[in-house]
């Protein structure tokens, strides 16, 4: 409240939160969880579950971005998406997924626009393109 007893304004978007956030849903948010701190050493922001554990809604920070997900209900299914996400070592992070349990779409490779990238798909179908940037533009 501010001083004269009055709500103050909310910022329209949540400290933390960019103006763009991928949302995923997921059959098996846990699964995903664990898989975005192993990989890109996620923290959790926020996590809520229905009366019967289904996971509600999470959000996660990786870096600088947030990333949302949840698990599906009603009308709501789970729907794959695919994501870009810089880290600083691609081979690595490459590595830590393959180890998470993630396939391999491509290893990783320089590619002529700048970024050293490759490709996984994790256990709940979501691609992943994974870059760092070695050279500028």
């Amino acid at each position: 409240l501010n001083p004269k007893g009055l709500p103050m304004a909310v910022h329209y978007q949540p400290d933390n939160y960019r103006a763009v956030n991928p949302y995923l849903l997921v059959s098996d948010g846990d699964r995903l969880l664990r898989f975005l701190r192993e990989v890109f050493d996620a923290h959790q922001l926020a996590l809520t579950r229905d009366p019967q554990g289904r996971m509600r809604h999470a959000s996660v920070a990786i870096g600088d971005g947030t990333l949302m997900l949840g698990e599906p209900s009603g009308e709501w299914k789970p729907q794959p998406s695919s994501v870009y996400i810089y880290v600083p070592d691609v081979d690595a992070a490459y590595q830590r997924a393959l180890a998470a349990g993630a396939s391999s779409l491509y290893e990783p490779t320089t590619h002529d626009y700048g970024d050293r990238g490759c490709g996984v798909v994790d256990a709940e179908g979501n691609l992943w393109f994974i870059g760092t940037r070695v050279a500028g533009e």
